[in-house]
């Protein structure tokens, strides 16, 4: 009975992971990401607070897998997922030390998109910092197998309420 119970709790923690995460990036992918954003909004609207939705999109990332392949893109994808965790970390040493900062939730919304979700916000100027952060942060070279890059990105920045009170709309906006 322990063993089949173990094996049911793997089995359902496995297709939970399968659902909500990305399997290359190991992020929250669009499927939970919706639901953060839904808790996001529904929190600033009770408590009459910003939300913001960072959309990042790498410029041009097609001409990576077609020139090099898609396995050497998949590895630029890791990369830049784990540079873009380090810019909206808490804990990192570019992060605000303010409290009431709700703790940023980084997604991959598939191919070469990615969103983070800010809450809490008191000004807009608030979420620019994180975005010149992210532009800074991934206009340093990616290096792998040999190769030396700069890959491009386009940032968009949605505001709750002030430019959508649903999810599409924010992120129709921010794209």
């Amino acid at each position: 009975i322990f063993r089949e119970i173990t094996d049911r709790k793997q089995a359902e923690q496995r297709i939970h992971s399968l659902a909500y995460y990305d399997t290359l990036t190991g992020l929250p992918n669009r499927q939970r990401f919706q639901q953060q954003l839904v808790g996001a909004i529904d929190s600033a609207r009770e408590g009459g607070r910003k939300v913001a939705a960072l959309y990042v999109d790498l410029d041009n990332f097609k001409r990576i897998n077609d020139t090099l392949g898609h396995s050497f893109g998949d590895a630029v994808l890791k990369t830049i997922a784990k540079r873009l965790e380090r810019c909206t970390r808490f804990d990192d040493a570019v992060s605000r030390a303010d409290p009431d900062f709700g703790e940023p939730q980084l997604a991959r919304l598939g191919g070469d998109e990615f969103v983070s979700i800010l809450q809490n916000l008191r000004s807009e100027e608030q979420a620019v910092a994180v975005a010149e952060r992210i532009r800074s942060e991934l206009m340093r070279p990616v290096r792998h197998q040999g190769h030396e890059f700069v890959v491009t990105t386009s940032i968009g920045v949605s505001i709750y309420p002030d430019d959508g009170e649903d999810i599409d709309s924010l992120l129709k906006n921010a794209d």
